[in-house]
């Protein structure tokens, strides 16, 4: 039961990260896909492993607190852009899709890693948040149809 709810080990090695590996490389963090200069991170109260199984760590980890504001940020965008959708359908679609993604981020490295294609999906949240429709044409838009195609020039 102990196992359980410390999930399967991962509390204790969260805490050995953010108090024994994150001050030694604080601002810039260790480098893309490492948490340790070492091939694996190991305190004296918890497991080795290559990867923290958390994604916003491994981010802290890797990137450090630098990097880890611009995740933050983008990820804040991308909730906004889902937030000003123009239908209720859009912005429960994207709380739809992101709500799974961040529970797995939570308990796995769910964002990057060599074989998880979450980074794809998330790619595509944030193209999908970022699209616009505009029903009226600019100006410049209207010329340039007008020359394209006359035949649908509005009298």
């Amino acid at each position: 039961l102990e196992e359980v709810l410390s999930m399967t080990g991962r509390l204790p090695f969260w805490h050995a990260l953010l108090t024994e590996g994150l001050p030694r490389e604080p601002l810039l963090g260790y480098g893309f896909m490492r948490i340790s200069y070492g091939e694996y991170f190991q305190s004296v109260h918890t497991y080795a492993a290559q990867m923290a199984h958390n994604t916003f760590i491994q981010v802290l980890m890797n990137l450090g607190l630098v990097g880890f504001a611009i995740v933050m940020l983008q990820l804040g965008f991308t909730i906004r852009a889902f937030g000003q959708a123009p239908s209720p359908q859009l912005r429960l679609l994207g709380v739809g899709l992101l709500i799974p993604i961040l529970i797995n981020s939570f308990t796995e490295f769910g964002i990057f890693g060599m074989t998880n294609y979450g980074i794809l999906f998330y790619q595509f949240l944030i193209c999908f948040g970022s699209l616009r429709f505009h029903a009226l044409l600019t100006p410049r838009e209207q010329q340039w149809l007008l020359r394209r195609r006359p035949e649908l020039a509005v009298a």
